[in-house]
């Protein structure tokens, strides 16, 4: 069992990819890697918000978030699933 400093020190490293495309939006440097992130397509919509888009680019945002929303979804399923039956197997 992890303790919360643990999870503290882990909580830098999970986060560092998500932040990666700030770099692109700043226009620091250009990299078509920061595409497969799904913080870029939120970028992406947020720029376009203000300062308009191709209509490639919302699109692409918008299957992107979609995308990473239901892996997510069936990772917290899975985790959920495994968790609930290791409890409910040790409670037997």
């Amino acid at each position: 069992m992890k303790n919360f400093n643990q999870y503290i020190i882990l909580i830098p490293l999970l986060i560092t990819p998500a932040i990666l495309p700030l770099v692109s939006f700043y226009e620091l440097y250009e990299s078509p890697v920061f595409y497969l992130i799904p913080t870029q397509g939120t970028l992406i919509l947020l720029k376009a918000a203000f300062d308009g888009s191709s209509y490639s680019n919302v699109i692409y945002s918008v299957l992107m978030l979609s995308l990473s929303v239901y892996l997510a979804y069936l990772l917290a399923k899975k985790h959920y699933i495994k968790f609930m039956f290791r409890v409910k197997n040790e409670k037997q």
